[in-house]
């Protein structure tokens, strides 16, 4: 064979060897790297502004927007899955769905279920009534019936505070809060419980009254099934700690923008520490002024005091002392016993 032809295969043969290297190794990585895209399965209950679907069928509410932000970084599908509360419930422990918002963390709930740390979102629950019924405090609460969400927490500690006070009030079970609120529109319940965000958010739809009733303040997040999806809530949380320390976040601008005002601000350690200090010593310079307007409102009276105890040579006859401090004090006149000796050693000239 001639020499150019056996460098000719030779080159073609190289060639083959680094393309097939090649090949091999984006293989390689190909199958050592996982799926791009996770797929990750919602539970998502009608409970708005926290949590509602779209018209889209998207997650949507501050909660379900705040995911949706994760998910954008994070490259996750989300996959919306709609239930009632109570069915939502279910899911989640049987695995059917892998993230459920908008859960109140519970002794009860941590043995079937994980949470992060941080809270996505703060809240508390208060009582909603009908235009037709009073209703000031708990104690107003007996015998009336009470909508409340069937499988909520809210139902077992508002029932343990009435039990307290010795209260009976008839449950009305439902399974949605606006299912609850439209109960007692309709007549069929007299009260209704709610989240402040839910309540603040439709009462006037209904035609509800608001009550001074507030309890329970709980702090909410996003769960899993016990021991599954971890990962999914250590991404949670690593957004979450970083954007609740940032007024200027996309956290803030999300409750902004559904209406919540009173957004959760994170105060570092040493800021806490420095504000408790500073009450401290404005305290105890409020309690010094305080000490000593007291002292000086006290020593006029006690020179008052020792100048009617002795008396003065000039007024102590009754007339000019009637005359010179007015008729509310009692007339003295001086008497043999009281007369003024001079001290000795003293030049006197009476």
């Amino acid at each position: 064979m001639p020499r150019t032809d056996r460098s000719r295969i030779r080159r073609y043969a190289t060639l083959w060897s680094c393309a097939a290297l090649m090949a091999g190794v984006a293989l390689a990585g190909a199958a050592g790297t996982p799926s791009a895209v996770r797929e990750v399965r919602v539970g998502v209950y009608e409970n708005e502004p926290k949590i509602l679907t779209d018209e889209n069928g998207d997650a949507s509410g501050i909660l379900g927007e705040l995911l949706t932000e994760v998910a954008l970084r994070e490259r996750w599908a989300l996959q919306p899955v709609g239930c009632e509360w109570s069915r939502c419930l279910a899911l989640l422990e049987a695995g059917e769905i892998d993230l459920l918002p908008d859960v109140a963390w519970s002794e009860q709930r941590d043995q079937v279920m994980d949470f992060h740390k941080v809270p996505s979102l703060y809240s508390w629950s208060a009582l909603y009534r009908h235009p037709d019924i009073r209703l000031d405090s708990v104690l107003d609460l007996q015998g009336l019936r009470v909508a409340v969400l069937g499988g909520s927490i809210q139902q077992g500690y508002l029932q343990s505070m009435l039990e307290s006070f010795n209260i009976d009030a008839e449950w009305v079970p439902v399974q949605s809060p606006r299912d609850g609120f439209a109960r007692v529109a309709d007549g069929d319940a007299d009260a209704v419980v709610g989240s402040r965000h839910f309540g603040e958010f439709v009462v006037s739809d209904y035609g509800l009254r608001v009550t001074p009733v507030i309890f329970q303040p709980v702090k909410l997040y996003y769960a899993t099934a016990d021991g599954r999806n971890g990962e999914l809530l250590a991404a949670l949380d690593n957004y979450l700690q970083s954007w609740t320390r940032d007024p200027g976040s996309v956290y803030f601008r999300i409750l902004e923008r559904w209406g919540d005002r009173q957004p959760l601000i994170v105060l570092p350690s040493w800021a806490r520490w420095g504000l408790a200090s500073l009450s401290l010593m404005l305290m105890f310079t409020l309690a010094g002024v305080a000490l000593l307007r007291w002292q000086v409102r006290k020593k006029p009276s006690a020179g008052v005091q020792r100048t009617e105890a002795l008396g003065d040579p000039q007024q102590c006859r009754g007339g000019d002392l009637h005359q010179g401090f007015g008729s509310s004090l009692s007339l003295w006149q001086p008497s043999p016993q009281h007369a003024v000796r001079p001290s000795a050693g003293r030049d006197y000239r009476p």
